[in-house]
């Protein structure tokens, strides 16, 4: 198949996608992209408009990154896409969510080391007033549950974006699915989980419908997740892996999750980091609420999955969703583990019991937490944990997300909704 044109994509800090379409300077097939001339080169973004708030990052440049190169399936002329890093002057910009990943996983775990990541995110999918397209439960099939022409047709797809579909299902909620994707290395995940979120709403909009990665789109239903699998590789041995067969994690795994659940808090900004992630959060809706972790709880905020293969052995983190950055979240992620096993930090007794079952005397009792209650409460608290969250994210990063979000949590604030004019009119 020959291109002649081919998108170069990048994200804002806040996750939205930005980018470039270039017009190659002859037709190309897919792996003769880095040989084109006009894509080598590249093209010019203004920062300034994609969320940089200093005029001096206004120059940016999207360099190709050719080890990210995909076709887009939805459609009719072929068209391409590669991946970017963001540039300043020829120099690798502080600036670009893909780069603090890229520099996380260099610094944290070197050349040999490696981040492997299983993302399931979840959408709803609705007819195009917004109204639930079916009422389909969790695992139902066809005629309950309406779109399965759909998620075929998705699964046909995945695989020219360079994904591996594992399982898609219709979830709990009505017209809620899910479809979890292969393993991938980190930052090849978050490319194929950006281009698979385009994908589902290219496809939606193609069959009349809408679908939304919003965390709470519905008071009565429930939220959309976006879980991560992670395994962390070193030498292409998985440090997770237990040495005894009676043993759940290694060492370096419980040090790991125990760095993660002691960040647990300020990583719920990066994590959960819009005002309606919080609404997802709450209990009684298959979404973790307590910083607590254990084997095959789906109740906690990190779940240790059993398998009989060593080398699949990797937790599962629950709580975040797709209304944020990917790449920040890994990177958050990786700096929060590294801490505890640099630190040898031990994790907390696993709980095996369903926690929403437990009383507040009970979870006082084992020193059980809540993740932060409200975006505002996650800010503040992230403003708690500055030196850490500079170390993730690096200091320009920190300073534009923290800005943004907390202009959006003022502009919340002062916004008054229909629920409150129904509530307190007539007062």
């Amino acid at each position: 198949m020959l291109f002649k044109y081919v998108q170069i994509r990048t994200t804002d800090i806040l996750g939205y996608t930005r980018g470039m379409m270039v017009p190659l300077s002859s037709p190309k097939k897919l792996n003769e992209f880095d040989k084109d001339e006009n894509l080598v080169r590249g093209a010019s973004i203004d920062g300034s408009s994609i969320g940089y708030s200093n005029i001096e990052n206004s120059d940016l440049h999207l360099t190709p990154d050719f080890t990210s190169r995909y076709q887009l399936p939805y459609t009719d002329d072929p068209i391409g896409v590669v991946f970017s890093f963001l540039t300043k002057n020829g120099k690798p910009f502080e600036g670009d969510p893909r780069r603090v990943l890229y520099n996380a996983q260099k610094q944290i775990l070197g050349e040999n080391g490696e981040m492997i990541i299983k993302p399931e995110p979840e959408f709803y999918l609705l007819n195009q007033d917004g109204s639930l397209y079916d009422e389909g439960e969790y695992a139902t099939f066809y005629p309950t549950s309406k779109a399965e022409r759909f998620i075929t047709k998705i699964f046909n797809d995945l695989p020219k974006i360079g994904i591996t579909p594992v399982v898609g299902h219709h979830e709990v909620g009505s017209s809620q699915y899910e479809v979890e994707l292969g393993y991938s290395s980190a930052i090849k995940a978050v490319d194929k989980l950006i281009l698979f979120k385009n994908l589902v709403r290219a496809r939606a909009a193609q069959l009349d419908l809408k679908a939304t990665f919003m965390p709470k789109p519905f008071t009565d239903q429930p939220g959309n997740g976006l879980h991560y699998h992670v395994i962390i590789k070193k030498d292409g041995v998985n440090l997770f892996a237990p040495e005894k067969k009676s043993e759940i994690l290694s060492d370096y795994g419980l040090h790991f999750i125990a760095g993660i659940l002691q960040f647990a808090k300020p990583l719920s900004a990066i994590l959960s980091p819009t005002v309606n992630s919080y609404k997802r959060l709450v209990p009684g809706f298959e979404a973790p609420t307590y910083i607590s972790w254990g084997p095959m709880n789906r109740s906690a905020l990190i779940r240790i999955p059993m398998t009989s293969d060593p080398e699949k052995t990797r937790f599962e983190i629950r709580s975040g969703d797709f209304s944020g950055n990917p790449y920040l979240g890994l990177a958050v992620l990786l700096h929060a583990g590294n801490y505890g096993v640099q630190k040898k930090l031990e994790p907390p007794e696993p709980i095996t019991d369903n926690l929403y079952t437990y009383s507040l005397e009970k979870l006082q009792a084992k020193n059980i937490e809540t993740l932060p209650n409200s975006l505002g409460d996650a800010l503040f608290i992230v403003t708690k944990h500055t030196g850490f969250m500079r170390k993730a994210l690096g200091d320009l990063v920190f300073e534009e997300f923290l800005t943004a979000k907390l202009r959006e949590w003022r502009d919340y604030l002062t916004n008054v909704t229909d629920w409150e004019k129904s509530k307190y009119f007539d007062l």
